[in-house]
């Protein structure tokens, strides 16, 4: 479920437990979190979309998976916007419309095309040129954002998607305020410059020296400075500095509970408090990094 911690009084409640439709002993995790312009949170559970609102502690289910979903699929992403929640499930992407509840399936490509992996979404992403980012199973995607709300009001869906990385499994996009997008997958990091459309694959972890062992990064933060926390499959947080192209690895070394860094190597999520201050998310916790 999802819980809320008050960083004043150290205390932590369980504020979202909605169970499973398919497996009612079984919990929905959240797998995004994000916060609109009015201050409300959105959660993409597994089978669901719930917004909570602060200000009158309401929690609302603004979107739920079909029936014939529930025992296979998961909602793993959304976007909200105005007039629209694009949601990301490991069966497409979906708009509602949120005035009149209308769900439409956002086919963002051909049919020749489509495929149950690169129609696996992972993550979504706009960026500062308008363009709508979809990170799938297999691939990078990018939409005009405006042509897909275009579309969207006028019922008539002819935006498709151009593919920005192949075959990759795409698993975090971060842009910073020049729109270079730094895009985390199961073989390292790449970045991709949405203006000249070039790609780099800037980081293999297990062919460094830094003796990573897992390729799989899952989650990025861009800090005051432009430099990168990158979250790793099994080796901790990467720090990299940018314009040195120095990386820092901060993980746990083998030894007691005393020894460790982190409550697990595996993460998850990260959030940038401060310039002082990290929060790591894991497999094993919640941790605070100065």
């Amino acid at each position: 479920g999802v819980h809320q911690y008050n960083l004043t009084t150290n205390v932590s409640k369980l504020l979202i437990s909605l169970p499973s439709t398919a497996a009612p002993d079984y919990i929905q995790a959240a797998n995004k979190i994000s916060e609109d312009a009015s201050g409300d949170i959105w959660f993409s559970l597994d089978e669901s979309l719930v917004k909570y609102s602060y200000d009158t502690q309401a929690i609302t289910t603004e979107f739920s998976l079909p029936t014939e979903k529930l025992n296979a699929d998961v909602v793993r992403a959304h976007i909200v916007l105005p007039d629209f929640l694009i949601i990301g499930t490991s069966y497409g992407l979906i708009s509602v419309n949120r005035a009149t509840k209308e769900q439409t399936e956002i086919l963002f490509l051909t049919k020749e095309d489509r495929n149950v992996e690169n129609q696996n979404v992972k993550t979504l992403a706009i960026d500062q040129f308008d363009n709508f980012w979809i990170g799938t199973v297999e691939g990078l995607y990018r939409m005009s954002l405006r042509e897909l709300i275009h579309s969207l009001n006028h019922k008539t869906l002819t935006a498709i998607a151009d593919q920005a990385i192949k075959d990759r499994n795409i698993w975090a996009i971060s842009a910073e305020e020049t729109g270079l997008l730094h895009i985390m997958t199961d073989l390292g990091y790449y970045q991709l410059d949405p203006v000249n459309k070039e790609v780099q694959h800037v980081f293999l972890p297990t062919d460094s020296r830094y003796a990573i062992s897992n390729d799989i990064l899952k989650s990025i933060v861009i800090d005051n400075n432009n430099n990168l926390w990158i979250g790793s499959g099994n080796d901790g947080a990467i720090y990299w500095m940018q314009y040195a192209t120095e990386f820092k690895n901060v993980f746990n070394l083998f030894g007691g509970r005393g020894d460790k860094i982190f409550t697990d190597n595996n993460v998850w999520s990260l959030h940038q408090q401060d310039e002082e201050t990290l929060w790591i998310g894991t497999k094993n916790g919640l941790n605070k990094y100065n």
